[in-house]
């Protein structure tokens, strides 16, 4: 592989994985500025849950279409599945095999760690797939 193959895979990889990593800090900082987030809840979790969620599908996103749109190879596109695939490989190690007994798939807190889990991969995959704001557009000959 030549240099600018290497920078290229490299930063489809860093990309999705600095988008999970800065969520993940942001609900840190938020809770560290304004501890009684914490207070506010929802019927499953407190708000700020649901703030790093919605941060980390939109920043997902936007690393994959800034994948899409500037480097756009079918090698870099699986490449930057590689840390939404690992965010939810561990998530899927602490939440069934770490567990103590049983897995209540029902309850709400459940779905929700699973949501967490998932988005980032769909996020990503979507942002990748979805095509090219214009590529498609045939300019008109009348």
């Amino acid at each position: 592989m030549k240099g600018g193959k290497v920078l290229e895979v490299v930063v489809s990889v860093a990309l999705p994985a600095a988008a999970i990593v800065i969520a993940a800090l942001a609900q840190l900082v938020l809770t560290a500025i304004w501890p009684g987030i914490r207070a506010i809840r929802s019927s499953i979790v407190s708000i700020d849950s649901y703030f790093v969620l919605i941060l980390a599908v939109g920043l997902c996103f936007v690393a994959a279409r800034w994948i899409r749109r500037k480097i756009c190879t079918g090698f870099c596109a699986t490449c930057a599945l590689v840390a939404p695939l690992l965010w939810l490989a561990i998530f899927a190690k602490g939440t069934l095999f770490l567990g103590h007994g049983p897995i209540a798939w029902s309850r709400p807190i459940t779905i929700f760690v699973i949501v967490t889990a998932v988005a980032p991969l769909i996020s990503v995959g979507l942002g990748l797939a979805l095509p090219r704001f214009g590529a498609d557009r045939v300019p008109r000959t009348t």
